[in-house]
């Protein structure tokens, strides 16, 4: 069944991914969080028309994300991706599935190294350990394909390494993708666990002299308003 809050059908073949990523609906702490079989019921619904993908997530589970972007490359109409927000972590790798990327002035996309929590023995860490690299590779090779010039690449994996998050501008200067004007964002209180995860994904220690820090702030800023009115 698919999942109107979260896949809500804001036009014919228009569509808003705006939770974490999960596994399956016994995964999800919101309503508004989505898995493959959400994606998978409502790219039926579409029947190849082409559609409109807005987005504003903190990531999720690596291995979904990974399916819904192929779900979305498989496509066969046209995809276009907006990141009204925040796209992190394996959300920025989904937006690569799009035909099209659109990114407003105020809006960031993160990109990182995979993680996991992980115990055991010397030889499970060391495995789980290559498993993450495999990921990585997986997560570098969407990117690549969105990649403005091969010559980036070696930059931009620096970037994930570090964990970078850019505004439009910077994420253009990499990816192809359209920076359009900025847009007022109306501020959503939702449920505690959703504020706390969104504070989660804020990176603590943003230098000042980061070209970004203007857009750092007005995230800090939107967040203590959610406060206020939750």
């Amino acid at each position: 069944m698919e999942n109107k809050r979260f896949w809500s059908r804001l036009g014919q073949d228009e569509f808003s991914l705006y939770g974490e990523i999960v596994m399956d609906a016994g995964c999800k702490w919101s309503d508004d969080d989505v898995a493959p079989a959400d994606v998978r019921d409502a790219l039926a619904a579409a029947g190849g028309r082409d559609i409109f993908l807005r987005v504003n997530s903190p990531g999720g589970d690596v291995f979904s994300g990974i399916a819904i972007y192929n779900q979305l490359k498989a496509y066969p109409g046209r995809v276009t991706a907006k990141v009204e927000g925040l796209a992190a972590s394996i959300a920025s790798v989904i937006v690569m599935a799009a035909d099209e990327i659109q990114m407003p002035e105020n809006s960031y996309l993160m990109v990182h190294r995979a993680w996991t929590y992980a115990c055991g023995n010397a030889e499970e860490l060391l495995n789980q350990a290559a498993v993450l690299e495999r990921i990585d590779g997986s997560m570098m090779d969407a990117y690549r394909e969105k990649l403005k010039d091969p010559s980036l690449e070696d930059e931009l994996r620096a970037a994930v390494e570090a964990e970078t998050w850019m505004g439009a501008r910077e994420a253009a200067r990499f990816f192809n993708l359209t920076v359009t004007g900025a847009e007022e964002i109306a501020a959503s209180a939702g449920s505690a666990a959703a504020l706390a995860r969104c504070k989660a994904v804020l990176p603590a220690g943003m230098r000042e002299e980061d070209e970004n820090e203007p857009l750092a702030e007005e995230i800090r800023m939107r967040l203590k308003l959610m406060e206020m009115e939750g």
